[in-house]
């Protein structure tokens, strides 16, 4: 059951880490907080005048962010569960062999 726990733990710290990098390049950049919308900019030629003129809109998203406390939890928070669930597992093991 030890054993269990502490794969289980280590398995899910790998997975939580690993989303918090793919939402990071999906965004763009390092993300510190979960955000929930992007800005994009987009560059337009005026057909009228000839000049570039600049529109910035909002893309609807989710994506985790690393220092988050509040729900939907960061990546920080979550990894921090899981090392509990770990822990425990050790715990259980030293345990067990008394």
């Amino acid at each position: 059951m030890s054993k269990i726990l502490i794969v289980i733990s280590l398995v899910a710290i790998l997975a939580t880490l690993g989303w918090w990098g793919y939402d990071c390049k999906r965004y763009g950049d390092i993300l510190y907080y979960t955000k929930t919308a992007k800005m994009t900019t987009v560059k337009e030629v005026d057909p009228l005048f000839g000049t570039t003129v600049e529109k910035t809109s909002t893309e609807p998203g989710h994506w985790l962010g690393l220092l988050d406390v509040d729900p939907p939890f960061g990546a920080a928070p979550m990894c921090g569960a899981w090392a509990v669930v770990g822990v425990l597992g050790v715990i259980i093991g030293r345990r067990s062999k008394k």
